[in-house]
């Protein structure tokens, strides 16, 4: 089965993923990548915009594939792109059109009402969309899927948290950097871990986890090997010539002993920078000492709020100002 993925903006390591899993069992994928140039939340030009526009390269590209299937990852900042688009591909085919990623997940009532959008996949879809695949679009009782069928909506149970997600293979770069710069494989997006352990108010992955425990799935942040990881940098340097790598899980430091394996045999085997995200709550004096060790050069922490009651009682985030300077602290003092 040919399907085609149309992203916006950046380099999406779940589309990545998921066209790495239909690979390897046999299906073909593409990519229509647009930048966006003039037409982001923060720059943003209707006349320019006009001028690089995806609209009609998109089409003719889709008249040459001839794909099965047109999947759209969407947040909500490129959820409204990603109608638009859908609209204009429904327009001119009569390909069905599936929407998943994280706004998808958290209201697919809402997503799956648009007449643009044939199905919806709710949660991490590799399992799912295969299935799909290999069906042939037929069959109709998917976990993880929600489909049409005339004017009624089959929405089917959530599929369960893969634990083993070493089993996943390395994301297809090759899918994005036929159409992003060259920086985007000297620097890449890695991630090691799935799943956030704290609640955050503000954050959909506060929404997404209670999703999976009202359905009975408990595992919410689940993390590779460090041998697996590994052995994606690796293949990053020799196949890609990467040169940094920067770690994209919601929180880097949250494994000490996870993270004392991986620094000891990171600095062993792969000698690169990196910059990483953490928590205030979740770094001691050993773990920046680690972090140096292995070549970190920046680690990216959130402070939503100055204010401790605001943290606190609106956002859920339970770290005291002491906590955040005490993380600034051992930056400065270990030589």
């Amino acid at each position: 089965m040919k399907i085609v993925f149309v992203c916006s903006e950046d380099k999406w390591l779940g589309v990545g993923y998921l066209s790495s899993y239909l690979k390897l069992n046999g299906h073909q994928t593409f990519l229509l990548f647009d930048p966006m140039f003039f037409n982001k939340a923060y720059i943003k030009n209707e006349r320019l915009r006009n001028l690089f526009h995806k609209e009609r390269e998109f089409v003719n590209r889709l008249k040459e594939i001839k794909p099965d299937l047109i999947g759209f990852s969407v947040v909500v900042a490129n959820y409204q792109w990603a109608l638009g688009m859908a609209n204009i591909f429904k327009q001119n085919f009569n390909l069905p059109i599936i929407f998943g990623g994280p706004h998808v997940t958290i209201v697919p009532e809402e997503v799956i009402s648009n007449p643009q959008v044939d199905m919806v996949a709710v949660g991490e879809s590799e399992k799912s969309l295969l299935e799909l695949a290999n069906s042939g679009l037929t069959i109709k009782n998917i976990k993880g899927i929600w489909f049409k069928e005339g004017s009624r909506v089959i929405r089917n149970e959530l599929r369960e948290l893969e634990t083993d997600i070493d089993q996943y293979p390395f994301p297809d770069e090759d899918l994005f950097y036929e159409q992003l710069p060259a920086s985007y494989r000297i620097t890449p997006s890695v991630i090691t871990s799935r799943g956030c352990p704290f609640n955050c108010t503000y954050c959909g992955n506060q929404i997404m986890q209670k999703i999976y425990r009202d359905a009975g799935f408990n595992t919410w942040v689940r993390r590779r090997s460090v041998d697996n990881v590994l052995k994606e940098l690796s293949w990053r340097k020799e196949k890609h010539c990467s040169r940094h790598f920067v770690f994209m899980d919601d929180i880097f430091t949250s494994d000490l002993g996870w993270l004392r394996e991986f620094i000891k045999k990171y600095h062993e085997e792969i000698k690169l920078p990196f910059n990483c995200l953490a928590h205030p709550g979740l770094v001691e004096e050993e773990t920046i000492a680690l972090l140096k060790e292995g070549g970190c050069t920046l680690v990216d922490f959130g402070l939503q709020s100055g204010c401790p009651d605001i943290r606190r009682k609106v956002l859920y985030r339970y770290e005291n100002n002491q906590d955040v300077i005490k993380v600034a602290m051992p930056v400065r003092s270990i030589s």
